[in-house]
Formats: structure tokens, C-alpha cells, sequence
């Protein structure tokens, strides 16, 4: 997402803020209902309210959907700890893979949800710490500002960065923060309907700082 911010400036941060917009849609219209029926997987969801048939339909486009982004995010783990020098970018993508699928073996889905709190306890203060340090070397937003070009700051929309595509973001994007797999497992998770729903749109405020931050990380490089 930095590389959006580097590319196009401040829209880029429309990545995660048509997220933020589905996050909100999903807790007002969708959480409570989804913890409501008690069940534990969005194919189980989906059996209840038509057949067997769309049940299975719903997990093989599941596993189809997400065995990309599932590589995707083992092949940056792996190249990411590679950096350490110790070992090589296939080694640690099979360390990660072995301890992820160990602890989501061990512990099911309430040990994701906990590493899950933990590893954005880590992003968080990774990506505001990046931001100081950014700003200090920068003289603030207003150094950041006048070192890019005309248009960077351009929001909602710039010459780069059109209705069109921000109508794009919203369906590619956003739509996946309201069905998604990912988020119906941890709202069947929740502890009680208002809690699905709060931790919902709780969620969908906390990524707009974030969306402008990494932006903003993303924006320095181009200087």
C-alpha cells in the first residue's frame, strides 16, 4: 500500500479507507446478525440459507480466492526475515508456514484471533514510530508537502486518481470487508452480538489513521 502512496500520492489511501467504508457497513447491517446464527464458517452461513450445493460452491471458491493471497503472504515473510541473513528466502517460508499452520492447528481460531491482536499491537507502533522518524526527517507535513510534486496532496480524487477508479476501489475492494471469509470467522468468533458489531466499527475507524500513515511512509520515498 506504501507503494501507492509513492506512486500516486494521498489517494492511495483509498486502499484501506473503502475498507474502513465496508467495515462499517458490515457492522451496522451484517455483525449481529452473523454471530446470531451461531455458526462457525460463512460456507456453514451460506448452506443455512440456500442448500448444500451453494455450501460447496462457497468453499471451493474460498480456497481458490485465498490460496493466492495465502502464497502471497508466505513468500513476503519469507523475504522479509531472509533480510536477517540468516538463511534463505525458501527456508524462512517454510519456518512460517510450519508455525502457522502449527499454532492454527494447536489453538484453532482463538489463537489466530490473539496472535491476531498481537501482530497489530506490532504494526501499529511500526508504522507510527516509521512516521516520526519520517516527519522529523522531513520538517513535518508541511516539509513533506513542498518536497513533491503538484497533485500529491490531491484528495479525494487527483489526476491520478479519478472517480472511476476510487467507484473501483469501493467494489473490488471494500465489497471484500463485507463477505469476506476472514471477517465472518472472527465475528463468529465474537463474544456476544454487540460485541461483533462494535469490534466491527471499532475496526473500520482505526484503519483510517493507519490508511493516511503508511501513505504518508509511502509519499516520503518519493522525495
Amino acid at each position: 500500500m506504501a507503494g501507492l502512496g509513492f506512486k500516486q500520492g494521498l489517494t492511495g489511501a483509498w486502499w484501506l479507507l473503502v475498507g474502513s467504508i465496508g467495515l462499517v457497513l458490515l457492522g451496522v447491517f451484517f455483525a449481529r446478525k452473523v454471530r446470531g446464527a451461531a455458526l462457525y464458517t460463512l460456507p456453514e452461513l451460506v448452506e443455512r440459507q440456500y442448500d448444500r450445493r451453494m455450501s460447496l460452491a462457497a468453499s471451493i471458491l474460498i480456497v481458490i480466492a485465498w490460496v493466492g493471497v495465502v502464497a502471497g503472504q508466505i513468500v513476503a515473510a519469507g523475504t522479509v526475515l531472509s533480510i536477517l541473513g540468516i538463511g534463505s528466502v525458501a527456508f524462512w517460508m517454510t519456518v512460517f508456514t510450519i508455525v502457522v499452520v502449527a499454532y492454527a492447528i494447536l489453538g484453532g481460531q482463538f489463537s489466530i484471533i490473539r496472535t491476531d491482536v498481537f501482530q497489530a499491537v506490532i504494526l501499529f507502533l511500526g508504522i507510527f514510530i516509521t512516521l516520526a522518524l519520517v516527519f522529523s526527517q522531513m520538517g513535518g507535513l508541511d516539509g513533506l508537502k513542498a518536497s513533491l510534486p503538484p497533485g500529491y496532496f490531491s484528495f479525494p480524487t487527483s489526476p491520478a486518481f479519478d472517480w472511476k477508479m476510487l467507484l473501483s476501489f469501493l467494489i473490488l475492494v471494500g465489497a471484500t470487508y463485507v463477505v469476506g471469509p476472514d471477517m465472518y470467522s472472527r465475528l463468529f468468533c465474537a463474544k456476544e452480538e454487540k460485541t461483533a458489531q462494535q469490534s466491527a466499527i471499532l475496526s473500520a475507524f482505526l484503519f483510517i489513521p493507519l490508511a493516511f500513515a503508511i501513505i504518508f511512509i509511502g509519499m516520503s520515498a518519493k522525495v
